[in-house]
C-alpha cells in the first residue's frame, strides 16, 4: 500500500511541474472616445474577427464602424447587434441604422 501511494504521489509531483497548456491569454487594449483611439480599436477588432461578432452599443452612430460591421458580415462572420432605443433617436442614429439594415443586416432595439 505504501509503495502504491509513492509512486502514485511522485507521478502527480511529476505532473504537476510540467508547463501547462494553457490557451492564449486575452489582451486588454484602452481607447478614448475624444480622441478616437477607441473607434480605432473597435474597428481593429471588427476587422479582425474571423467567426463572430457581439455589439451592444448604447449611441449607434459611427459610420466607418457601421461599414467595418458590413464587410464583416460580408466576409462571412456571424454579426449580432443590440442598441438601447433610447440613445438613438437622433438623426445620425437613425442614418447608421438605416445603412446596416439596407445591407440587410438585422438590428435588435430595447
Amino acid at each position: 500500500m505504501k509503495k502504491g501511494a509513492i509512486i502514485f504521489l511522485t507521478g502527480l509531483l511529476a505532473l504537476s511541474s510540467l508547463p501547462s497548456m494553457a490557451a492564449d491569454s486575452p489582451s486588454v487594449q484602452v481607447g478614448f472616445s475624444p480622441e478616437g483611439s477607441a473607434q480605432t480599436l473597435v474597428i481593429g477588432a471588427i476587422d479582425s474577427a474571423k467567426s463572430s461578432i457581439r455589439m451592444m452599443a448604447y449611441s449607434f452612430t459611427a459610420m466607418d464602424i457601421m461599414q467595418a460591421l458590413v464587410k464583416a458580415k460580408n466576409r462571412g462572420v456571424d454579426v449580432k447587434i443590440v442598441i438601447d432605443e433610447r440613445g438613438n433617436r437622433n438623426d445620425v442614429s437613425h442614418r447608421a441604422m438605416k445603412f446596416i439594415v439596407k445591407k440587410r443586416h438585422p438590428v435588435a432595439g430595447g
